[in-house]
């Protein structure tokens, strides 16, 4: 073999073992590649799933937890009813105890009025009637000669006469003046003297022309 043939032989198997290795890169990357793109793939659903069975088993935790808080809650919403029940009927039980004592104590009061008021009209009559019969005792003394004389009979409205209250009349009925014609006949005299025995006010019976409104009373009769 020259030199030329065996350069020729060299490169053609240079060549070919250029080849052959270039093939056997090829199919190494290409087996590489297959399994990298086929692992991922494969173990990622299953992350994936275990990643949620964490999470699922994390709500449900979060669950049971909050599920307990609401029971602790509930009873004890129901333990505050109950005391707040209790609490209301006691509220109550005093209200109408309170109400009771009031009622009590108003009918007390009411009696207590009644009584003062009772024991006020008591007094005032009393006194009226000391008072007419210490005037009934100075009419023993009295002058009718100039007014005349009337009984309890012959009585006349003396109310009538502006300025003639109810218990003036009173007192002029205990000094046994009854008419308008009594009054029509008073003189300055008896002015003096009736203003004095029922204590009026001096000048009163002047002001007030009894003897004038009497005289126009009994001219009416």
């Amino acid at each position: 073999m020259d030199f030329t043939t065996a350069v020729l032989v060299s490169v053609f198997f240079l060549v070919v073992a250029a080849i052959l290795g270039g093939l056997i890169v090829y199919f190494l990357m290409r087996s590489r590649i297959n399994s990298a793109s086929i692992t991922p793939s494969d173990t990622r659903p299953e992350e994936e799933l275990t990643a949620l069975h964490r999470q699922i088993e994390h709500l449900k935790n979060d669950v049971a937890k909050k599920e307990k808080e609401n029971s602790m809650l509930q009873t004890q919403l129901t333990q505050e009813r109950v005391d707040c029940k209790e609490q209301q009927g006691i509220l109550n039980s005093h209200i109408t105890q309170l109400q009771n004592e009031i009622e009590i104590l108003q009918s007390r009061a009411m009696d207590q009025l009644k009584e003062q008021s009772q024991s006020k009209v008591s007094v005032e009559k009393d006194k009226k009637s000391a008072t007419l019969d210490k005037i009934k005792e100075k009419a023993a003394s009295f002058d009718y000669s100039t007014m005349g004389t009337a009984t309890a009979a012959e009585k006349d409205d003396l109310k009538i006469i502006s300025g003639v209250g109810p218990f003036i009349e009173e007192k002029l009925n205990a000094l046994n003046i009854f008419t308008f014609a009594q009054i029509s006949r008073f003189t300055k005299k008896d002015i003096e003297q009736v203003t004095k025995a029922i204590a009026f006010f001096p000048g009163r019976i002047e002001r007030d022309e009894w003897v004038k409104q009497a005289k126009d009373l009994s001219e009416k009769k």
